[in-house]
């Protein structure tokens, strides 16, 4: 009686029929599907080999922050019919971790009706030099406010059109966090 109620729930049913051959296995789905971007992106001028090392810090509370090196690294830019593909490697290194993703990206054309709502504009004005891998870079900076967490937050952000990949040299999260640029390549 026990093993027909086991036949009759299918756990010697497997064994007791005849075995297919193994189904061919499924394509691998990646992992990483490309993103459509809008054509003027952070990535819009990119090429391959560009590439940016920053610091990201964040302050958890008062006594505990993180660290968080951050390298973006543009490794294939191809075109076709569809538009511009970007693919970029991005490495984060933070207490001895270490983790690398690859992501392709579409710069595309928005459609009619489909385009975001522009972010609040900063009033970039010029800002000076920031000393980056051992180089004087002149940048622009803005001010903006976000929300976060039902609060508003300053965004201080420094640019430099000499840095690929958004020209990000430094953002400021008013208490919060630093992004930092460290270095970058290959120098324009």
């Amino acid at each position: 009686m026990v093993v027909l109620g086991l036949f009759a729930s299918g756990v010697l049913a497997e064994e007791a029929a005849p075995k297919d051959p193994p189904a061919a296995p499924e394509a691998a789905k990646d992992p990483f599907p490309e993103l459509t971007l809008p054509a003027q992106s952070w990535l819009a001028k990119a090429e391959k080999d560009q590439w940016v090392r920053a610091r990201i810090t964040v302050q958890l509370d008062e006594k505990r922050q993180v660290e968080v090196v951050h390298e973006t690294r543009v490794t294939a830019v191809e075109s076709d019919a569809k538009g511009r593909h970007v693919t970029v490697e991005v490495t984060n290194a933070s207490g001895g971790n270490r983790s690398t993703a690859t992501q392709r990206f579409l710069l595309a054309e928005a459609k009619p009706g489909t385009e975001a709502a522009p972010a609040d504009e900063e009033k970039a004005q010029p800002a000076g030099a920031i000393d980056v891998g051992g180089k004087k870079i002149d940048c622009s900076a803005g001010l903006r406010e976000e929300k976060a967490g039902g609060k508003s937050i300053a965004v201080k952000t420094w640019r430099s059109d000499q840095v690929p990949l958004g020209h990000t040299v430094r953002i400021e999260h008013d208490g919060i966090g630093v992004y930092e640029l460290l270095d970058f390549g290959p120098r324009r």
